[in-house]
């Protein structure tokens, strides 16, 4: 099963490109916004609604990396893939995978 948010979707699409040059990587997600399940019927409701994510107007979000690069900790990274200003995509060596 995967999970956004820590709930399930049904439709999640991507490829994650790892070369051996690591800042040549890349990674592209699509979801299907109305496949989002927050499992909670009233909050699912409202987060597919127009209030947040307006699946009838935006009926996919892609993710689509633009750099990796290497922190200062050696944790690897797209810096456009950030929250409240810390990275949510990113891997430390040596798994080389970007989660």
């Amino acid at each position: 099963m995967n999970h956004v948010l820590g709930a399930p979707v049904g439709t999640l699409q991507g490829t994650v490109v790892v070369a051996e040059d690591l800042t040549a990587s890349s990674v592209e997600v699509s979801v299907e916004t109305a496949a989002i399940n927050t499992l909670n019927p009233v909050h699912g409701d409202d987060l597919r609604s127009e209030h947040y994510l307006d699946v009838a107007q935006y009926p996919a979000m892609t993710f689509q990396s633009t750099a990796v690069a290497e922190s200062a900790a050696g944790v690897w990274h797209d810096p456009s893939c950030a929250v409240w200003g810390g990275p949510i995509c990113a891997a430390s060596p040596p798994s080389g995978a970007m989660v």
